[in-house]
């Protein structure tokens, strides 16, 4: 088939690919938690040498950050180390230099033998800060490199089934959210009506609405099955964010319960045709009566639409799924910890830290354990019950591999920075920054993204060329973030 636009021709460079294995992902994602291991070990190693001015200066932490982290996560994700034996050495590589800073770290740690329940939290805090910041980062990455052949193909998201890495994108974002909700760290809920969930929600609504019209205006190229011919990521959120607020949550276990049997019926229904329907049905339907017209006009939006309407189902059993995750495997231990400790005579909760030792265990063994239990589910779905992972419709094996993906990262992190007794200020300056303004650094990408793609033919671009566009695009979404977080103090509430 012959393309005679370059907007078909990209648009046909981004579709019809059936992904990789979870292997190669959790490989290629390895390079967040070895990257953050390296930068902590060089903090340390800093301060350990008797230069703590050096170690603390923001602008040095940003440099180390980004050659250290921010680096090597883009370059597992294009053609410059394009198999697993380069990622291999890569992996190596950086355990030899983890091994050589660790020999000149100090081991001695800080001799207070209490700690307070504000420390802790601060550690989950820190914690989900570089989780959510490496998550955004891996997108930002994909999101611009998918438009240049310098990125594998199979890493592209799929177009029936398979697992890709960008199939992980919405999904990782949406997880990201929900491990750090209001409920996930207080076991709090406000309920909201449906209107005030709306009303909250308009921005985000108003920005899926700005990426439709500017789309089709300039005829950006599309991939209809991503979300289908009007639906976006923003208008994901949005349903989200309306329907998750809107269920009372005065009775959790109910409301988990629904979203069990919801998902379960969901399953079935594409286990049954839906699956089907979703994949190959066409996107307008003629042959309705035209005495209906507001009939005609609703169906053929659910039909152009579908992967985004349903999707929504998955997404939001993602979110609750993540917030129990979140809430069991973090903050309960610790808000159980501290619930029967002793208080100090300045009337503040505080643990021993042959107490903190336990706590931090408990984190661990529940991570470890949902890791185990998610991946065995993983088998269990795609294995034993044939259900083939399908970013498409955001069915059960989906939904199960980006938990089991996830929460194998969150667990990486997590052992780093117990290793090291991670600082209360870490030396993140970016990831601090982006992580403060999200959403905007999303937009932000999505937008440079696009004028790339206005401005050079991407498809046409050598890959040392695109590699360093690539980096250039992450060098100013890095700049625009410290410049609103150290510059301005500005953080941007949607």
């Amino acid at each position: 088939m012959s393309y005679t636009t370059l907007k078909e021709q990209k648009e046909s460079f981004v579709t019809g690919h059936s992904g990789t294995s979870s292997a190669e992902i959790l490989l290629v994602c390895s390079a967040i938690p070895i990257g953050v291991f390296v930068v902590l070990a060089l903090h340390r190693s800093l301060q350990s040498f008797g230069t703590p001015a050096l170690a603390c200066n923001w602008k040095v932490q940003a440099f180390v950050e980004w050659m250290c982290l921010l680096l090597p996560m883009t370059l597992c994700q294009t053609r410059l180390i394009d198999n697993d034996a380069a990622r291999l050495v890569l992996v190596l590589l950086a355990g030899s230099v983890i091994s050589f800073l660790l020999y000149f770290v100090t081991t001695n740690t800080q001799k207070s033998m209490m700690v307070s329940e504000e420390c802790c939290l601060q550690f989950c805090r820190n914690l989900f800060t570089i989780y959510r910041s490496a998550i955004a980062y891996m997108t930002f990455i994909a999101i611009l490199a998918v438009d240049f052949n310098v990125f594998p193909r199979r890493f592209a998201k799929t177009e029936t089934s398979g697992c890709g890495l960008m199939d992980l994108g919405a999904a990782s974002y949406v997880l990201s959210g929900a491990m750090c909700s209001k409920y996930a760290r207080s076991g709090q809920y406000t309920y909201q009506s449906f209107w005030t969930s709306m009303k909250k929600s308009l921005p985000i609504i108003i920005l899926g609405c700005i990426r439709f019209l500017t789309t089709k205006g300039i005829e950006y190229q599309e991939h209809a099955s991503e979300y289908g011919i009007h639906w976006n990521f923003y208008f994901t959120l949005a349903s989200i964010s309306i329907i998750i607020p809107s269920i009372s949550y005065r009775n959790r276990k109910l409301v988990c319960s629904l979203f069990f049997v919801v998902t379960a019926i969901y399953q079935l229904s594409l286990s049954n045709g839906l699956q089907e329907v979703i994949e190959s049905y066409p996107r307008v339907i003629d042959n309705i009566d035209n005495d209906y017209m507001i009939y005609s006009i609703i169906v053929n939006v659910f039909a152009a639409n579908r992967e985004g309407i349903f999707g929504c189902i998955g997404y939001a059993a993602l979110y609750v799924t993540g917030e129990e995750i979140s809430a069991y495997c973090i903050w309960s231990p610790v808000k159980a910890r501290f619930r029967n400790s002793k208080k100090n005579d300045d009337n503040m909760l505080m643990l021993e830290k042959s107490q903190s030792r336990l706590l931090e265990k408990s984190m661990g063994v529940r991570l470890q354990s949902t890791t185990v239990i998610l991946w065995a589910l993983y088998y269990i779905v795609t294995q034993l019950l044939s259900i083939s992972v399908s970013r498409r419709s955001t069915n059960t094996s989906f939904i199960v591999w980006c938990l089991a993906v996830n929460v194998s990262i969150l667990l990486s992190i997590y052992f780093v920075m117990v290793r090291f007794e991670a600082p209360t200020k870490m030396p993140f300056p970016i990831f601090l920054a982006v992580n403060r303004n999200g959403l905007v650094m999303f937009l932000l990408a999505n937008l440079l993204t696009g004028a790339v793609n206005l401005t050079i033919n991407t498809l046409n671009t050598h890959d040392c060329a695109a590699a360093f566009i690539i980096f250039a695009y992450l060098l100013a979404i890095g700049i625009i973030a410290l410049i609103f977080d150290k510059c301005l103090n500005i953080t941007f509430k949607l």
